[in-house]
């Protein structure tokens, strides 16, 4: 008797059946579907300064090297590799890395900002160790630190207030990379690879 749909009961029932369907796997579209979450947003990458002897400067095509045996800042065109210019370091480079618009450059026995769209130098900040191992900088260049592997310390320079200098003790500090707000270093001795907040380095006396 339930098939004799006269009055519409199988066509009904298959009405209901299927709403109800919808219902439980969320379609149908009707005013109490809730609307899709937002993506995610991916997350923050963290400001990153690598110490180097060789950087491609996208911005000019050019590439930038120091050259130790006679003391120079290179600028080499990045297709012909043909010398567009140099300029005089007065003291052998080690390192340096880039960073707001500057050069950051590890001498000897100090350290030095090149600014990259005037080419010109400002004046050497001396530091408290030589021939310092590698140099990493803050986004914008106002801070430099350099692993010094001779005297077992980690040295934090300020480029716009010269004479800010702090010293952190690390026993032979080699390799040297910041990661938002810690410093990756190496050790010679071992290979050991140690976190340095730089909160530890900051709270120093100034040297």
């Amino acid at each position: 008797m339930i098939f004799r749909t006269s009055g519409g009961f199988f066509r009904g029932g298959l009405a209901c059946a299927l709403a109800g369907f919808l219902a439980a796997c969320g379609g149908g579209g009707g005013a109490d579907s809730a609307p899709p979450a937002p993506p995610e947003p991916p997350p923050a990458v963290p400001y990153t300064s690598v110490s180097t002897t060789l950087w491609h400067d996208d911005q000019r095509d050019a590439l930038w090297l120091l050259s130790p045996d006679d003391a120079r800042l290179v600028k080499l065109d990045a297709d012909s590799l043909e010398q567009l210019a140099w300029f005089p370091l007065g003291q052998t480079p080690m390192a340096m890395s880039v960073a707001g618009g500057y050069l950051v450059i590890a001498l000897q026995t100090g350290v030095q900002r090149f600014e990259l769209a005037r080419e010109v130098f400002a004046p050497v900040i001396p530091i408290p160790c030589g021939d310092p191992h590698g140099v990493v900088t803050s986004r914008t260049a106002a801070v430099a630190w350099l692993s010094c592997i001779h005297e077992d310390q980690l040295v934090e320079v300020s480029l716009e207030e010269p004479g800010a200098v702090r010293l952190l003790q690390v026993q032979k500090p080699a390799g040297i990379a910041l990661v938002g707000e810690q410093l990756q270093v190496s050790h010679a001795v071992g290979g050991a690879l140690t976190t340095v907040p730089l909160s530890s380095i900051a709270g120093r006396p100034a040297w």
